[in-house]
């Protein structure tokens, strides 16, 4: 909806994921096929006051988790890594996790033979097992020049362990850096851009971005003594021209 003083703007979606697959096999449960019961949803509420250029936006969503990787079902549902919530959590951090996790797993000293389908635990991005809420406020013109900050506060929709190391822990829940108490706070982030567009012409324009985060992980992230993560920060830039 658009008036004389304001911009209004919600949309969403909501996927369900009903199937079988021979792509991802349990470690131990002899079967040639798991099933698949993942659900996801994501909701966006936009405001623009035009006279003043300020704008406020909402991202929540939830995409379902499996807290059991050995049984015949996976309830697992994973977003399009291009639909970006925040900077660091579901982009690197938990992505640069589930690396290590197939490294585990792939790992003959660890593992005698990798299940089939092992690097589908690998993330590209998208966020997965996870409840959000991202709001974010923006200043200013996306055609010229635009500021925005953006806090996340998220929290996994089951208890995050690590595959291999609740393997060896004969199938106990383990936390990814070795909690027993495994938590479901993920943690929040603080997110803020800058961005500026210079046209040339109608048709050809010099786009010039500059991004910061800052990531609080959460208990999910605990170590064995119950000692958080420490805090990870990001910066980056990019120059872009659009036609």
């Amino acid at each position: 909806w658009s008036g004389d003083q304001f911009e209004v703007g919600v949309g969403g979606e909501v996927a369900s994921l009903r199937g079988s697959t021979t792509r991802a096999l349990p470690t131990t449960a002899a079967a040639d096929e798991v099933r698949i019961k993942g659900v996801g949803a994501a909701l966006e509420a936009d405001l623009l006051h035009r006279a003043s250029e300020v704008g406020g936006k909402l991202l929540t969503g939830v995409a379902s988790g499996d807290a059991n990787a050995d049984d015949l079902v996976q309830y697992r549902f994973r977003f399009d890594p291009n639909y970006k919530v925040g900077l660091i959590l579901f982009d690197s951090y938990i992505p640069a996790m589930t690396r290590a996790w197939y490294r585990d797993a792939d790992d003959p000293g660890r593992t005698a033979s990798a299940p089939p389908g092992i690097e589908q635990l690998i993330s590209e991005g998208g966020v997965e097992n996870a409840y959000y809420i991202n709001p974010q406020l923006t200043f200013g013109n996306p055609d010229e020049l635009l500021a925005g900050v953006g806090v996340l506060r998220a929290w996994a929709h089951q208890p995050p362990g690590a595959p291999v190391a609740t393997f060896e822990n004969g199938g106990v829940l383990t936390g990814v850096r070795g909690a027993s108490d495994v938590s479901r706070d993920l943690g929040w982030e603080v997110d803020a851009a800058v961005l500026y567009r210079w046209g040339f012409t109608d048709a050809l324009a010099l786009e010039l971005k500059g991004e910061f985060g800052i990531l609080f992980p959460g208990d999910a992230f605990a170590d064995v003594a119950g000692e958080p993560a420490p805090p990870e920060s990001m910066a980056r830039g990019r120059v872009s021209l659009i036609w």
